[in-house]
């Protein structure tokens, strides 16, 4: 057996490796004697025996659902719901599949896609190559929500208090609505241009519109210091210095982080002058962008915005607090890189900073002049998403005054993640009429009076805006499975005109104004691209009310337990805590599946009295009760080197309840797939993790104060794969040459072929810096690989096939 050197990172005589150790998990860089034993064996413990006899949560965590999704269900005859043809559609060749493209809408913003069909049914979902914004690339949530149509758990008919009802019979009851009625409606964010209208409509007629979701730090922001509703747009690719405050730019949950990813590479790529860009980060947890910081600093969030005020100073703007950070060396040299940068620098604050430090990222930003270059300012409709937690706060007060008769809630689940204080639960049951529209029947859905299935994305007209304003008609790639099943558009039509309308019929009129020349041409060119060309304008004034923004800025901290929340990199916000391949996807952090846990710092357990221990290749953690404000909820821990001390890190989306109607499968004689099966004894989240949300202040609040942490028991199994794939030591000749090589900028500029030069000449030992010149004479139609990179098979390690 052999350990990677990518892992172990052995000793070098020269270059920045010698003085870097790389290590795979805290009891490798130990030498514990647990992760030795284990990583001598070739497969995990317990994964090369049967399955038999072991519970359900055991199974999973030794080999995943991927085993009991592929392994297991495939030795058994498959349940097929999808009937063949009766008729087979026009212009389709069976077994030859088509593409269409279409969107996704995700946090307020539409994702473009391309979806591929294979005789009729979506098979696969992928990025539009042909949009101007996504150019072909796509995420973690588009490939997964595929999974989403076709999941046996979906809501597939209309419930009323709770029994079996039809479509026909909400129609009926929506139709009589008394006229004069107090009508309210809590929809998820969305840029569609279609429910805008239909917002209007129900606005126009006297109710109201409360969209459901944390209020937007940054366009709350953008409002006090522009005095106009703009979204930031950042152009990474020219950005010389990047300060990153709380802001995890990269992670798939991020609104805009397929283009920021992308930008983001471009950037750090050696140009022709030998230069990158420069990232510092400043956070409360280990991300992944702070993974790639140059620089990182970890920091409370509560001391973040004295930290942010700090570096403001550095560079030239007038603003308090926080002066003791003034002398710190990273915030200095923070300091002096963006005045040095210029027009050329970046300040990005992320969703989870407080909006003091979105306003001090926005001075920064104006003061060097990076407004115009790595900043774009675009001018996006007023939809109050700087003032959500406001809104929602009346809404729910005037529901529990009894003020609100027929509350409509859109795609959006606020019985499971409303903070407890507003009491949720309690004030929707003093509203006389209840809809929920949702994929699941959900904790909403089970305190309401009515529920109705909603269509998937890929099952229902719509449309929408990408992050830059690029709009996009949603198509359909199939009928929706379920014939209750109707789109959030659909039913807030009714809704609003009392009135029954298709979906298509509903984004045909709101587009038939907005496309030029002939409509019907217009149209399907529309849908044949997947976009239409445009986008937000970009706004060029100036910051006329930065001064008073500043003047007002708060920056007071907390001496006690910080607790930071946060969207999950696996399921979201829970909306995708039913998709067995999200649960099964690691976090890019901790690298666990199937929970979430408690992050905190080694030095924050070991005052706690916490602790993590490895037995027999398993992690077995301590539980914890957290309390803030009166409430508590039960979590088991995770220590993460580079966490802030005294904060303690939480992710929402977990501790599901979905109700659904496949019966339990039972064990039948010596067949114990029962226990493996995933699907067999219901929704697979319920159960799954904590419901961290009622901690929360407020809804828009990302941190809560003063928090009081126990230690509630131990020995609770967590599944990780940090350690997956570990094995020992490999030989002195390969440890000796490495197969992970590291310089800094300085030491690639004096040696591009630093890690060429450790590697065998392939070819009569041609020297490297000759291969270059020797491709494009074999290879004239390729040369362009070497135009935009020479160096790029040299940074990857490649041998070069002349």
């Amino acid at each position: 057996m052999i350990e990677l050197p990518v892992l172990q990172n052995p000793e070098r005589t020269s270059g920045a490796s010698s003085r870097t150790r790389f290590w795979r998990s805290v009891e490798q860089l130990q030498g514990s004697p647990e992760y030795e034993a284990y990583t001598g064996s070739e497969l995990m413990p317990e994964a090369s025996g049967s399955p038999g006899q072991t519970s359900r949560r055991d199974f999973l965590h030794i080999m995943g659902a991927s085993m009991a999704l592929a392994g297991l269900a495939g030795c058994r005859k498959p349940i097929e719901n999808i009937m063949p043809f009766a008729r087979r559609p026009e212009d389709t060749i069976p077994g030859v599949p088509m593409q269409y493209a279409s969107g996704m809408e995700f946090r307020g913003t539409l994702r473009p896609v391309l979806v591929e069909s294979t005789d009729g049914r979506p098979t696969k979902v992928e990025g539009n190559p042909d949009h101007p914004e996504s150019t072909g690339s796509s995420g973690v949530f588009e490939q997964a929500s595929l999974l989403g149509v076709y999941d046996p758990d979906r809501s597939k008919s209309v419930l009323r208090d709770g029994d079996a009802a039809s479509w026909t019979a909400f129609v009926g009851h929506a139709s009589a609505r008394a006229a004069g009625s107090r009508v309210a409606v809590l929809a998820a964010p969305s840029s569609s241009m279609s429910m805008a209208a239909q917002r209007a409509a129900v606005e126009a007629a006297g109710g109201r519109w409360v969209e459901y979701g944390p209020t937007d730090a940054s366009a709350a922001a953008l409002s006090r210091v522009y005095g106009r509703s703009l979204r930031a747009a950042h152009n990474f690719e020219r950005a010389q210095v990047i300060l990153s405050l709380q802001g995890d730019f990269l992670d798939m949950s991020a609104v805009n982080a397929l283009q920021d990813s992308a930008a983001f590479a471009a950037g750090r790529r050696v140009d022709a002058s030998g230069s990158m860009s420069r990232l510092y980060v400043a956070e409360s947890a280990f991300t992944v962008t702070g993974s790639m910081a140059d620089h990182r600093k970890a920091v409370k969030l509560s001391q973040l915005t004295g930290l942010a005020a700090a570096v403001a100073r550095g560079v030239g703007v007038s603003v308090g607090g926080g002066e003791s950070f003034d002398d710190d060396p990273w915030v200095l040299a923070a300091a002096s890189d963006l005045r040095a940068a210029g027009s050329n620098a970046l300040v990005v604050a992320g969703e989870a900073a407080p909006v003091e430090v979105h306003v001090i990222a926005a001075a920064i930003n104006a003061l060097v002049g990076a407004v115009g270059t790595t900043v774009e300012l675009l001018e996006v409709p007023e939809t109050g998403a700087g003032s959500r937690a406001d809104d929602l706060s009346t809404l729910v007060a005037d529901m529990a005054a009894g003020r609100v008769d027929h509350l409509v809630m859109l795609d959006c689940n606020p019985v499971y993640d409303a903070p407890a204080s507003l009491n949720f639960s309690e004030a929707l049951g003093r509203v006389q009429d209840s809809v929920h529209v949702g994929l699941y029947r959900d904790e909403t859905a089970a305190a309401s009076r009515w529920h109705i299935p909603m269509a998937h994305y890929l099952e229902a007209w719509g449309d929408g805006r990408s992050f830059r304003g690029t709009g996009t008609i949603v198509q359909p790639l199939i009928a929706p499975l379920y014939a209750d099943a109707h789109s959030a558009l659909e039913v807030v039509a009714l809704v609003a005109s009392r009135q029954e309308r298709t979906g298509y019929d509903i984004v045909r009129d709101t587009w038939r104004n907005a496309l030029s020349g002939n409509f019907e041409n217009a149209w399907r060119r529309a849908l044949h691209d997947g976009f239409v060309a445009g986008g937000y304008s970009t706004f060029q004034g100036a910051p006329s009310g930065l001064a008073s923004a500043l003047a007002g800025l708060r920056t007071s901290t907390s001496d006690g337990i910080e607790v930071v929340f946060g969207m999950s990199a696996s399921v979201l916000d829970g909306s995708f805590a039913n998709n067995a391949w999200l649960q099964e996807l690691p976090d890019p952090r901790t690298k666990i599946v199937w929970d979430n846990v408690a992050i905190m710092s080694p030095a924050t357990a070991a005052r706690l009295g916490l602790s993590v221990s490895l037995r027999n290749g398993k992690h077995f953690v301590d539980r914890a009760e957290i309390a803030v404000g009166g409430v508590s909820v039960d979590v088991p821990v995770w220590i993460q080197h580079g966490t802030a001390d005294d904060s303690i890190q939480l992710e929402l989306g977990y501790g599901r309840q979905i109700e659904t109607d496949r019966a339990t499968r039972e064990p039948i004689f010596f067949d114990r797939d029962a226990d493996t099966d995933i699907y067999a004894h219901g929704a697979i989240s319920t159960g799954v993790g904590s419901n961290v949300a009622p901690l929360r202040p407020s809804l828009s609040a990302s941190m809560a104060v003063g928090a009081g942490v126990t230690r509630s028991g131990g020995d609770y199994l967590i599944a990780t794969t940090q350690d997956h794939g570990a094995l020992p030591d490999e030989g002195a000749e390969i440890m000796k040459r490495g197969l992970f090589r590291m310089a800094t900028l300085e030491e690639y500029r004096a040696d591009p072929y630093f890690v060429a030069d450790s590697e065998p000449k392939p070819i009569g030992g041609t020297p490297w810096e000759d291969y270059p010149a020797l491709w494009q004479q074999r290879h004239p139609s390729e040369q362009d690989a070497f135009k935009d990179n020479p160096y790029f098979a040299n940074q990857w390690g490649m041998v070069i096939d002349l």
